[in-house]
C-alpha cells in the first residue's frame, strides 16, 4: 500500500487540489497550534509536502523537511526560496537518515499520520529515535467525524473512493486516510513511546495532539 500512496503524491494532480471550507479552517487552525508551539532549535516536519508548514517555522529555528515524494520535495524547495533556516531531503518517515537524537521538535501536520497505513507505528518508532529526550511531538489527525466532509473534498476534487472501513478512506488515486478518535490517538502515541500533554479536537473535523519523547 505505501508504494500506491507515495503515487497519488508523485502525480499531477496531487499540487492542484482544492480544499473545501472544513478542511481550510482545520489547517488554518492547525498552522496557528504549530507557531505557538514548534519549540527548541531543531525542528523536523515529516511528510512536508509543498511547503506549508516550512513557511511559518520562525527564523530562529532550523527546520527540516521531509517527504518520500520527490515531487513535493521539489515543490516544497521552490515555495521556500532562500530562506536559510529550511533544509529538504527526500527520505521515507518509516526509515529516516538521521542519527539517534538529532532533533528538539516533529512536526506531522495534516493527517500526516493517518495517512501511513500500516506503517504508522514504524514512523512514530522512528520519529521518537530521531527526537532528543524530551524532545515535542506536535501532530494533526482527521478525526472520525470527517467522513462526510472528506468524501465531498474527494468529489470535489475528481478523485475516486475505492473503498471504505471503519478506519480507513482508500482512493483509486492510492491515498489512504485513516480517522482517529481521541482515544485511539492516545493509544497509538503512547504505544510509540511517547507521554501525551495534549489531545484535543481543533475543528469539527481534526484533532490536536501534543507529546514528549520518554
Amino acid at each position: 500500500m505505501a508504494h500506491r500512496v507515495q503515487e497519488f503524491y508523485e502525480a499531477e494532480h496531487f499540487s492542484k487540489l482544492e480544499l473545501t471550507a472544513p478542511f481550510t479552517d482545520y489547517l488554518t487552525r492547525e498552522a496557528e497550534l504549530i507557531c505557538r508551539n514548534v519549540t527548541g532549535r531543531s525542528a523536523l516536519e515529516l511528510g512536508c509536502g509543498t511547503g506549508r508548514i516550512l513557511g511559518i517555522i520562525p527564523s530562529h529555528i532550523q527546520v527540516t523537511g521531509i517527504d518520500y515524494s520527490q515531487r513535493a520535495i521539489d515543490l516544497a524547495r521552490m515555495s521556500q526560496g532562500t530562506r536559510s533556516n529550511v533544509g529538504l531531503a527526500q527520505m521515507d518517515a518509516c526509515a529516516m537518515g538521521f542519527s539517534n537524537d538529532s532533533f528538539d521538535c516533529a512536526i506531522a501536520a495534516w493527517n500526516f499520520l493517518g495517512n501511513q497505513h500500516r506503517g504508522r507505528d514504524r514512523c512514530l518508532e522512528e520519529t521518537g529515535r530521531v527526537l532528543r529526550p524530551q524532545g515535542m511531538l506536535l501532530a494533526s489527525v482527521l478525526a472520525d467525524s470527517v467522513l462526510s466532509a472528506y468524501l465531498g473534498f474527494v468529489r470535489a476534487n475528481g478523485l475516486h473512493v475505492e473503498y471504505i472501513t471503519r478506519d480507513y478512506v482508500v482512493l483509486r488515486e492510492g491515498l489512504v486516510s485513516e480517522r482517529f478518535g481521541i482515544g485511539k490517538l492516545q493509544s497509538v502515541v503512547k504505544r510509540a513511546g511517547f507521554d501525551l500533554l495534549e489531545v484535543t479536537p481543533i475543528s469539527d473535523i481534526a484533532l490536536w495532539c501534543k507529546a514528549v519523547r520518554r
